[in-house]
């Protein structure tokens, strides 16, 4: 793998996975009951279509709710050309008392913000997370909302050198 797809690779990683536990991280239940993660908030049916890096388009689509799990199906499309489905599972409660955030990883809480998604506005929450890797620093800036499945809206890195645009949702709808 070259050291620019490995570092494109470690960014979104680092942005995607980070979003879930700290967006489940801030709505802690009182009464002790597990709480949901983004897409455990999900239904049957939901759905969420992103634009990456290269045009490529992304859908996710929650195929079943099962007991501890979300199983989702993925469906890419690169110049033109959907590839095979495939599923994943996405847990649907978050671990209570656990950090979700890596060793090394710093979170910053920027506030709000309104991303335009089609005709809709949607008030995202903004976060900043940095890190180093390889004597390289990292920084993400990941926009979530409740109103979108799974939560995440947009992700931005500056792994290529500038901040540049990793993913945005481009729709959505939620049953």
């Amino acid at each position: 793998m070259t050291k620019r797809l490995w570092i494109m690779l470690l960014a979104a990683l680092m942005t995607v996975g980070l979003t879930a536990g700290a967006h489940a991280d801030e709505h802690e239940a009182a009464d002790g009951e597990r709480q949901l993660t983004p897409w455990g908030k999900a239904s049957v049916g939901d759905m969420v279509k992103y634009k990456t890096m290269g045009d490529m388009l992304q859908t996710l689509t929650v195929k079943k709710i099962g007991d501890e799990t979300v199983h989702i199906e993925m469906v890419m499309e690169v110049n033109d050309r959907e590839m095979p489905a495939q599923m994943m599972e996405m847990p649907r409660y978050a671990k209570p008392g656990e950090d979700e955030t890596p060793e090394g990883v710093e979170v910053e809480e920027l506030g709000t913000e309104t991303v335009a998604i089609g005709d809709e506005k949607v008030t995202c929450e903004v976060r900043k997370m940095t890190m180093t890797q390889d004597g390289r620093t990292i920084t993400s800036k990941t926009w979530t909302s409740d109103d979108v499945p799974g939560a995440t809206v947009k992700t931005a890195s500056d792994a290529m050198g500038e901040m540049t645009v990793m993913m945005q949702v481009v729709a959505f709808k939620k049953k």
